[in-house]
């Protein structure tokens, strides 16, 4: 319940933060440069915490701005969903790696 209460406000905050296309944008750039600088470190609950505003930033946010965007913002969110996603990889490659090497 708490973690559904957290999530909540998470998105809350993250819509209300983001009232104009240029705000999105930026808070996108920092949340990923965020995730970029600690992923290393994340462990099950930050990453599900992470992935839910990227879910937030990547899709309903995008949505909601989409009409707004000019053709180079909507490649460098794409480039930032890039990123994220390729941290996101590496990590559960790793994780497998490490299941394989255990067996």
């Amino acid at each position: 319940m708490k973690r559904l209460f957290s999530l909540l406000m998470l998105s809350v905050v993250l819509l209300a933060s983001c009232s104009s296309k240029e705000g999105y944008i930026k808070e996108y750039r920092e949340f990923v440069s965020e995730v970029k600088s600690a992923y290393m470190e994340y462990g099950d609950e930050q990453w599900e915490e992470a992935d839910e505003k990227f879910r937030e930033y990547s899709e309903e946010m995008y949505d909601d701005f989409f009409e707004e965007l000019s053709e180079e913002e909507i490649s460098e969110l794409n480039i930032l969903s890039s990123v994220y996603l390729g941290l996101k990889v590496s990590v559960e490659a790793g994780k497998k790696l490490d299941e394989l090497k255990n067996e």
